[in-house]
């Protein structure tokens, strides 16, 4: 099977990147490949660390065309390239574009649309582990998703955030009651990133979690102007105890075709760069823990309760269930803080 794909690659795919060389404006190899298995191996060669980032811009930018243009068959034997093309040179920065022009080309060749498989996850670092474990579920199943796994500088924030919402077909928002305190705020994060999800017509999906409901007061106060649109799409709930059904039902809402999406066609090299980093640093987080979302979901219900009472009792389990949930323990000083003053009054 692996020959199989090998000789598919050399007389459909390779010659889509034996055409780029020769169209680069900077000094590169320039060298006629011969599609055998010695000229194969000459290709691989070719790209190499001393290449500028103008070069591989060039030639990625031919790539991009290339992709859009073959077949299934065609897309198949690239993987075969991708298996074969591996070397810790910064320059092979291009393969990874070709992984993600291979998600965004998926039946290209037939009359079904596309099938994309690129995600952003918009959450509030409160709901920090549910937004984990759902990277981390997406990741495990082929999806390329971006997860703001630490917080931007701000002189960079709009580039890195909102190209990656153009770029990603799916967009994933974690709704929860402390989630609603910043969607509520005009110019939050949270908010423009939903905003332009929205303007971008990207496939929008709500994870409610168990203690959300657009019905409430506080959501209707927040969930304003374009965000009012939130309730109207197809999203659902997330329950602790049944996160693997919950994120195969998520997976059937991504697996849909989307014909009407626009995409940005590529990451900037700068945003590509960083967002790497970040996936990096995600993967490398354990594996999200029930008792880590059960904690988040009591929070969430020390939050969303006007009972100072309550609050306190919820938000001890959340820190019983997680003992690093530092909201969870700034938010109880502040009910104990009313609670003493409450007493002070009535005495």
């Amino acid at each position: 099977m692996h020959d199989d794909f090998l000789t598919s690659a050399r007389t459909e795919v390779l010659p889509e990147f034996v055409k780029a060389p020769s169209e680069l404006k900077a000094p590169s190899p320039q060298r006629r490949v011969e599609l055998t298995e010695t000229g194969f191996h000459v290709l691989k060669k070719g790209f190499s660390p001393h290449h500028t980032q103008y070069e591989l811009r060039n030639t990625h930018s031919r790539m991009v065309y290339n992709f859009r243009h073959t077949t299934n068959t065609s897309l198949r034997a690239a993987d075969a390239v991708s298996l074969a093309w591996q070397s810790p040179s910064q320059s092979w920065r291009l393969l990874r574009r070709k992984s993600m022009l291979l998600a965004m080309t998926k039946n290209r060749d037939s009359n079904m649309g596309i099938t994309p498989k690129t995600v952003f996850i918009s959450y509030r670092r409160t709901n920090f582990y549910t937004a984990l474990a759902v990277y981390q579920d997406l990741t495990a199943h082929g999806y390329d998703v971006f997860f703001d796994y630490e917080s931007i500088d701000s002189g960079d924030f709009e580039t890195v955030i909102f190209e990656n919402i153009r770029y990603r077909a799916h967009f994933v928002v974690i709704l929860s009651p402390s989630a609603l305190e910043r969607l509520g705020e005009k110019n939050s994060v949270m908010r423009r990133e939903v905003e332009l999800a929205i303007d971008e017509n990207r496939n929008i999906i709500p994870l409610m979690m168990e203690s959300f409901d657009f019905g409430s007061p506080s959501a209707k106060a927040a969930l304003t102007g374009k965000l009012e649109a939130l309730s109207s799409y197809n999203g659902l709930k997330l329950v602790p105890e049944y996160i693997f059904a919950g994120m195969e039902k998520l997976r059937r809402f991504l697996n849909v075709e989307l014909e009407a999406v626009r995409h940005q066609p590529v990451l900037s090299a700068v945003v590509e760069e960083d967002t790497e980093k970040r996936q990096i640093k995600a993967k490398a987080e354990p594996t999200v823990q029930e008792e880590s979302l059960t904690a988040e979901e009591w929070f969430e219900r020390g939050f969303r309760t006007q009972d100072t009472s309550d609050g306190i009792r919820f938000y001890k389990k959340a820190i019983e269930l997680d003992p690093k949930n530092y909201a969870a323990y700034n938010n109880l000083g502040l009910l104990f803080l009313e609670k003493l003053k409450n007493y002070q009054e009535a005495e």
